[in-house]
């Protein structure tokens, strides 16, 4: 029998398992005389293995760890120390569950911990000025993932002339949990939020220390993937990420449709309760808060389970993020940044593998459901996809409504404000392979290596330079499409603008032209492809403007 697709709960899914990143901890060598002093002391960088003149400084820990009475509170500086430390092996991923090897995001096995607040950083061995910098944030749906699979190697970014800096977040429960009790003991009044936190705190160390590797502080990007690109929104939106950036890169995500409460019947604070009763701590007091911390994130992870709760949501509790960010981003109560946002053209061919053909009657069905009084339109504008293939037209209508419609969104209310932005469609099919498992690369797919599309993580070795170095069976095309969307990435972070010497014009985003550039065999500027679906959903999301 066919399968029931609620695509509200695919949406919902996919920021679960978007795109996190895999385990593959490269070897690392030697130490080389690098060092670069710090705020805590010097550290000692060691050779690059994909660059020998790019210097790699490997786990080098940003905050104190969050353990103990230190689970649930905002990340706390180093303290120094004296003399010189080695930066030659990358911290341990952050406490996470395992992704099933069956599924191309898989990261394979790892030792995860709650000790895993570390940063990594590539730099050219001989910067002679300055650098711009790069800040990567994983995706993950901020449930997995972390800074050092090896499709995240900085080495060949770092070469075009950027420092390239990669870091992991606290996920899942222990990132994103609000309680009572937790909120209780917050100067702020608030809780969860505490992976938003982090990459803060990653900021302000990136401002104070970058220079010592060769960076310029003035010149910091941020830049993410799925979940990633979600929360460089979200830093966008937060008032405590003020003045630590210059410009944004969000690719398959946005942040317009975060607004779940702290406090309420349907909150993240009722979602906290819940887990904790099942485990059976019940109150607000330090004693509750205290048994919290006593239990272990394996233990918090059967409960979320159990009751079918999620734990990994960013929450609007009103200093971290102060109200609903589209209503932020269409008042211009923003971090002031220029953006670069863009999406797959087939987002949904990996997350929704699952999604199976349902009948004409079923699929109409759950359409009039999902949409409501929008539901005709939403039937009659993917017909010629639905006539062929009913799990198609629910991919391409769950890519459209969730991940395009979140990219230009953001980049209308930036440019509506006043700000510059650029907007990417990337059709281009990509290799389909374990995307975190270099050492095992092969993953089948019915119709052939590329038969995914643009599929959602297809992007990050192009993103990364790192087509090559990852993967297999790549080809002239891939590797020319990898220098081309890279150098934009570098002349961004380099002057604000994308555009440069050698490459295609990529004009800036204006809503009444909806131009976009399109990253295919030879790309090139032209009218967005899904500007009809996107005016279409624009109509449905238009609620999202209300506060309440």
């Amino acid at each position: 029998m066919a399968c029931r697709v609620n695509l509200s709960r695919i949406a919902k899914l996919s920021l679960l398992i978007l795109t996190a990143l895999p385990l593959s901890i490269l070897p690392a060598l030697p130490a080389v005389a690098a060092p670069a002093p710090t705020s805590e002391g010097t550290y000692i960088g060691s050779e690059s293995l994909v660059d020998q003149t790019i210097t790699v400084y490997r786990g080098i820990p940003y905050a104190v760890p969050p353990i103990g009475h230190l689970r649930w509170q905002p990340p706390r500086p180093q303290a120094s120390f004296n003399g010189e430390r080695e930066a030659i092996h990358f911290g341990a991923p952050c406490w996470q569950p395992i992704v099933a090897e069956t599924s191309i995001y898989s990261r394979g096995q790892m030792d995860v911990s709650e000790d895993c607040l570390y940063l990594n950083i590539w730099t050219r061995t001989k910067n002679i000025d300055p650098a711009p910098v790069l800040v990567w944030f994983h995706g993950g749906g901020n449930t997995t993932g972390h800074a050092h699979s090896k499709i995240f190697d900085g080495s060949r970014l770092a070469a075009k002339g950027a420092v390239i800096v990669t870091a992991n977040y606290r996920l899942g429960a222990m990132g994103f949990m609000a309680h009572p009790a937790l909120t209780q003991e917050s100067a702020q009044h608030s809780s969860g939020n505490y992976g938003l936190l982090d990459q803060i705190m990653v900021l302000k160390w990136v401002h104070e220390n970058i220079a010592a590797f060769g960076g310029d502080p003035t010149r910091v990007t941020i830049f993410g993937q799925s979940a990633g690109a979600l929360d460089v929104c979200l830093l966008m939106a937060s008032p405590l990420a003020k003045d630590l950036f210059r410009g944004v890169i969000a690719h398959s995500g946005g942040c317009m449709n975060t607004r779940e409460p702290l406090q309420g019947p349907d909150s993240g604070q009722a979602r906290g309760v819940r887990v904790a009763e099942h485990l059976g701590i019940t109150g607000a007091d330090n004693q509750a808060a205290d048994r919290l911390r006593d239990l272990s994130p394996a233990a918090i992870s059967e409960a979320q389970t159990v009751t079918d709760t999620s734990l990994s949501a960013p929450i609007v509790d009103g200093w971290v993020i102060p109200a609903p960010p589209m209503q932020l981003f269409s008042e211009g109560r923003y971090n002031r940044a220029r953006l670069i946002s863009g999406v797959m053209a087939d987002e949904y061919r990996g997350l929704g593998g699952g999604i199976e053909e349902v009948s004409d009657a079923a699929y109409t069905e759950q359409i009039k459901t999902r949409f409501g009084e929008h539901g005709e339109a939403i039937l009659d504008a993917y017909a010629p996809i639905s006539r062929i293939s009913t799990a198609e037209a629910l991919r391409k209508i769950a890519t459209h409504s969730f991940f395009a419609w979140e990219s230009r969104t953001m980049a209308r209310l930036i440019t509506n404000s006043g700000g510059q932005a650029w907007v990417y469609h990337f059709s281009y099919p990509t290799m389909a392979f374990r995307l975190y498992i270099p050492e095992r690369p092969e993953f089948p797919v019915e119709g052939g290596d590329r038969a995914l599309g643009a599929f959602h993580s297809g992007d990050l070795a192009y993103h990364f330079a790192t087509v090559g170095v990852v993967g297999e069976g790549w080809t002239q095309t891939d590797h020319a499409l990898a220098d081309q969307i890279s150098d934009y990435w570098i002349n961004f972070a380099a002057s604000g603008d994308p555009n440069g010497s050698g490459l295609a014009d990529w004009p800036g985003y204006q809503s009444a032209a909806d131009q976009v550039m399109e990253f295919t065999q030879k790309s090139a500027p032209t009218t967005n492809p899904l500007s009809d679906k996107l005016d279409l959903f624009d109509q449905i999301h238009v609620d999202r403007l209300d506060p309440d």
